[in-house]
């Protein structure tokens, strides 16, 4: 009787001590890998801070062609308001780089000094992208169907990742039994969006437009 109970004791003790040992392994482990990103971390950071400064290359800068776009004469109130709003834009130094980049990427480029001034061209650029959505928005509740389809499908090219554009393009496109304008529009789409779950979605509704042609 004695025996047995102090097998089970020992057993429970070796038991006890292993789940203990893998306890320390596992967060040994996970502190190791912890410390060890931080430290490249760390490390990232000091090369992009000590990066000397250099100028953004000629072909990522970005001039706007108004020229292309249906502007009015004879445009007033709000539509006027957002076509101002959008040469007013224009005018503005934007960067457009193929790929999207992350401070830590655009400081180890361009240097630690040039971040600020770098990142604002980005916003020059995102902010006359959402300038011409907003004037083509306007445009369709003005019934101006054709002038704000040209808008819109200029965002597109300029990388819009605003899902209006998308869906509003795939209703007219649907509407006016286009598919080949709608494969090109899941195409560029799937290629915009990052987000898994939104791009999916808006996929998913162009798709459905397609479906009905």
């Amino acid at each position: 009787m004695f025996t047995r109970v102090f097998d089970t004791v020992v057993f429970n003790v070796l038991l006890m001590l292993g789940i203990l040992g893998i306890i320390y392994f596992w967060t040994t482990h996970k502190f190791k890998n912890r410390n060890r990103l931080m430290d490249e971390f760390l490390e990232d950071e000091h090369e992009a801070n000590t990066a000397r400064r250099r100028a953004v290359e000629p072909e990522h800068f970005f001039t706007a062609d108004t020229d292309k776009l249906p502007l009015s004469k004879n445009a007033e109130g709000d539509l006027l308001a957002k076509q101002e709003q959008v040469l007013k834009q224009a005018n503005l130094k934007m960067v457009r780089f193929p790929k999207k980049m992350t401070n830590l990427e655009l400081k180890q480029s361009y240097g630690r000094t040039n971040l600020e001034i770098i990142t604002g061209y980005e916003e020059n650029y995102n902010l006359y992208v959402r300038s011409l959505v907003n004037w083509a928005e306007a445009l369709l509740e003005n019934g101006s169907t054709a002038e704000a389809i040209a808008v819109l499908e200029t965002t597109v090219d300029l990388g819009s990742d605003f899902r209006k554009t998308y869906m509003h393009l795939a209703d007219y496109y649907g509407k006016k039994s286009q598919p080949d304008d709608l494969n090109r529009l899941i195409g560029r789409a799937a290629e915009i969006f990052e987000d898994e779950g939104i791009k999916q979605q808006l996929l998913q509704y162009i798709m459905d437009k397609k479906e009905g042609v």
